[in-house]
């Protein structure tokens, strides 16, 4: 290892302390490997009356529309979707939760991207 690479490691190891405590101040804004989970309706779903669908890469969240090419590349199928849902409905209840939702709606983004419009 080079003298730089070694004074570059040794100022982010006396710097991380800092780094953390800024991290701290605003959690919000650093996802926790759950975030990143597609189907968090695994556990929730039975409780979501409304839930906005997106395609996606799975690496980023884009906002792909549901067209045919996008389906191609996405992760996003409706068998996952309605799996996560039953999964959720098969949990027993928990305390403190409400009830279960008798119906939800499934709402589908629909429309493309505007940075693909040609003016």
């Amino acid at each position: 290892m080079s003298s730089a690479s070694i004074m570059t490691a040794n100022r982010l190891k006396d710097a991380w302390p800092q780094i953390t405590r800024e991290m701290d101040k605003a959690p919000h804004l650093f996802a926790t490997e759950e975030d990143g989970d597609c189907f968090p309706t695994r556990k929730l779903g039975c409780y979501s009356p409304i839930i906005h669908l997106q395609q996606t890469n799975g690496a980023q969240s884009i906002h792909l529309p549901f067209t045919e090419e996008e389906n191609r590349k996405g992760i996003i199928t409706a068998e996952k979707v309605l799996q996560a849902l039953k999964e959720s409905y098969d949990m027993p209840d928990e305390e403190g939760m409400p009830e279960k939702c008798q119906e939800i709606y499934l709402t589908l983004e629909i429309f493309s991207q505007t940075i693909s419009i040609m003016h």
